[in-house]
């Protein structure tokens, strides 16, 4: 059987996707944690801490979801801005953090445009959550491809 992709191709695919994912989990998981960090029942821990405990729940339980939808509007910036440094050869934490960030101005900016919220939501959080989110690719795609290219196939018994 014909391969169309070099392994070498393959690889980086494989590490292109797996590393995709685990940045838009963590993006995901920062947006959700957020408001949960900076609320003043955290601060606090009043007394309705049932209530606290409801509210993680249904965060974490949100943060896939989210991740999801970080994964499918940050896509379309985030791509091409990957493809530009690998094609330069940009290959460090630096590019790839702001990279990430401009991929996260660029998505918020998308989603202001398509879904009228009444206000711009591009403030530094969405800056950071962004540059945090490239960092989590480039640490990802660095292991997953290490990982691809040192396994070897099973042994036929």
């Amino acid at each position: 059987m014909k391969r169309v992709w070099s392994d070498d191709q393959r690889l980086s695919a494989h590490s292109f996707l797996v590393a995709y994912l685990l940045a838009s989990l963590a993006a995901g998981f920062l947006l959700t944690v957020h408001p949960i960090l900076t609320s003043s029942q955290v601060k606090g821990l009043d007394a309705n801490v049932l209530a606290w405990l409801f509210t993680l729940v249904v965060y974490v339980f949100a943060a896939p979801c989210l991740s999801f939808l970080i994964g499918m509007f940050a896509a379309i910036p985030a791509v091409p801005l990957i493809l530009a440094l690998r094609f330069i050869g940009l290959t460090g934490p630096v590019p790839h953090a702001l990279a990430g960030a401009g991929a996260a101005v660029a998505a918020a900016a998308e989603v202001d445009m398509l879904i009228p919220f009444g206000g711009n939501h591009i403030d530094w959080s969405t800056v950071a959550v962004g540059a945090v989110a490239g960092l989590v690719y480039w640490i990802a795609f660095g292991r997953v491809r290490t990982v691809l290219v040192n396994r070897r196939p099973l042994e036929q018994a």
